[in-house]
């Protein structure tokens, strides 16, 4: 059965993006390319794209196609970028987004193991950052297990569209997010 984002169909900031330049916040998801036994291994970058779309339907932000591959030295299989090729991708995104749409930018990561390189390049162009896995953490899935169950019921969503046990902190996630955007 193809993979399936419940919200992807119904993501205004996503599939239209000439109405969308004309919103105040551009969301740019991140996520990592990284092997996976049971997940897809784009899992991290599905995560935040789906998150970003729930957002943007709720607080009219547009989003840009995620940058899926990220930094991922602790998986031995991942497909990645260097850092350094990271930050300067990031940095040109960022400053291409303010400059020719002139719209804030917000810099969503769906993966915990580049934070640093991802914030990092938030702080110097200005541009702001939340880390999914941070939000999860805080609505308590801060274990290992309970973080791990989250995928798995994320999964189980993308393959047979069953989102009842995984819809609430999807949502959850996407009103932080509106949130910190209200805030700013």
């Amino acid at each position: 059965m193809p993979l399936q984002i419940a919200c992807l169909q119904n993501c205004p900031g996503l599939l239209h993006p000439l109405d969308s330049i004309k919103r105040k916040w551009l969301l740019i998801p991140i996520g990592s390319f990284e092997d996976r036994e049971d997940a897809p291994m784009a899992l991290d970058t599905l995560i935040a794209l789906e998150v970003c779309c729930r957002a943007s339907t709720k607080c009219h932000a547009a989003i840009l196609w995620p940058l899926g591959i990220g930094y991922s030295p602790k998986h031995r299989y991942s497909i990645e970028l260097s850092p350094s090729t990271l930050r300067a991708a990031i940095t040109s995104i960022v400053r291409s987004a303010r400059e020719k749409i002139k719209v804030k930018v917000l810099l969503v990561d769906g993966h915990i193991g580049h934070k640093d390189i991802v914030w990092g390049v938030a702080e110097v162009e200005g541009a702001s950052y939340v880390n999914v896995w941070e939000l999860l953490m805080r609505e308590g899935y801060e274990s290992w297990t309970k973080q791990v169950e989250f995928e798995k019921d994320f999964t189980t969503c993308l393959r047979d569209g069953n989102c009842d046990k995984i819809d609430p902190i999807l949502d959850k996630l996407a009103n932080n997010i509106c949130n910190y955007i209200r805030r700013l």
